[in-house]
């Protein structure tokens, strides 16, 4: 059984499969992307099975994963995402949480990804390569798992992270953990959708950024259009009008959370269309408010990707085949082998198993432990 290498090319900010190997090696390779509503795993190299299972116990836990190369000059320097128990390429390093656990996990990957972190980092970075030297001393801000905000960018971050079917371990523990109802079927809360995408994205910027206590005026000036300025953000989205950018709209996202007209405990209960409203922009999904701007159709249409999602419309000789929550557990028993391995895996997940509650240790990130090597030997 083989398994597939994670290079750095092959993940993104939130997707561990940003990107398939088509053909060439090296500085000739050629990679093209995945659309979200078509992401599969398709890799340059695989390796061996048992020797990823055999390399250390580092490998079977909930890790964060980010490209080591990224010049401060580039449209994000910080590349972070979540990703399942396979071997990695030098040019992607990982960390793991204290604890293991998988919702600290993507709050960390939502925190990395963020432009508060990504701003500093940039600042920090003098280089081509992100080093654990760098990441280390960087800010991190300390939350409690009861806080709203926890919660909800824990949520966003698995919405568009988790949007594989090679996750629906991780959707299991997470519903259970963070108790997810069964109004909404497992694939309904993939954030494939441009729109949900897009929502997902700028309330993880702007709880991240309540966190570590910035003031919106601090976070206009961190996303500002400057194309002066070698290391801004101006290149995000930079083919769209500020206002439609992720920037942008983080910025106008952080400054109505500052004004109390969303919250962390509000926000679930709004539909799409209600939440780009409160911020201001209706037509970015409201077809009938872009008609009052004198636009041809909601501005989100100019986004390149999925902007419509019907997971229980794909035939069963689709990969993709299985909307339900029935079906995602069938998917994580394929995955272990059988129902008791999942119920296993989900107990000891959620704190039920006799480990205890992994979230009673403290928040800290954790280098990957290097492996023991032979010692080197003498030429002469």
């Amino acid at each position: 059984m083989f398994l597939p290498l994670v290079e750095g090319s092959m993940i993104h900010q939130f997707d561990p499969t940003y990107q398939r190997w088509e053909s060439g090696f090296g500085s000739s390779s050629i990679w093209r992307y995945i659309e979200r509503d078509k992401k599969q795993c398709l890799p340059r190299y695989v390796i061996n099975a048992t020797h990823v299972a055999e390399r250390n116990e580092f490998t079977h836990r909930a890790r964060l994963a980010f490209r080591t190369v990224a010049r401060n000059t580039h449209t994000r320097t910080m590349l972070a995402t979540y990703i399942p128990p396979l071997g990695c390429g030098n040019s992607v390093s990982t960390l793991r949480v204290s604890g293991g656990s998988i919702d600290r996990t993507l709050f960390a990957v939502a925190v990395f990804n963020s432009f508060c972190f990504d701003f500093v980092v940039r600042l920090r970075n003098a280089g081509l390569n992100q080093n654990w030297f760098i990441i280390k001393e960087c800010p991190f801000p300390k939350v409690d798992s009861s806080d709203p905000r926890y919660s909800l960018v824990v949520d966003c971050a698995a919405r568009v992270n988790f949007i594989h079917r090679r996750f629906a371990l991780e959707w299991l523990v997470l519903k259970k953990k963070m108790g997810y109802g069964p109004t909404v079927q497992w694939k309904y809360r993939w954030a494939v959708a441009t729109s949900k995408w897009v929502r997902s994205r700028i309330c993880c910027d702007a709880l991240v950024a309540d966190l570590f206590g910035v003031t919106p005026s601090q976070y206009r000036w961190i996303v500002r259009e400057d194309l002066s300025e070698s290391k801004g953000f101006w290149r995000v989205d930079k083919e769209l009008p500020y206002e439609a950018r992720l920037t942008g709209l983080s910025a106008r996202a952080f400054q109505t959370l500052k004004e109390g007209k969303w919250s962390a405990e509000t926000a679930a209960e709004l539909s799409n269309d209600e939440f780009f409203e409160i911020l201001g922009i209706p037509e970015l999904t409201n077809a009938e408010a872009a008609k009052a701007k004198g636009l041809s159709g909601p501005l989100i249409l100019k986004r390149k990707g999925c902007h419509s999602w019907h997971p229980e419309n794909f035939p069963e000789d689709d990969p993709r085949h299985g909307w339900t929550w029935d079906d995602c557990r069938k998917d994580a028993i394929a995955l272990l082998g059988s129902e008791e391995a999942v119920e296993e895996y989900i107990a000891k997940a959620t704190g039920d198993g006799s480990e205890g509650e992994e979230d009673e240790e403290p928040f800290q990130l954790i280098s990957d432990p290097a492996e023991k090597k032979n010692p080197q030997r003498r030429l002469f």
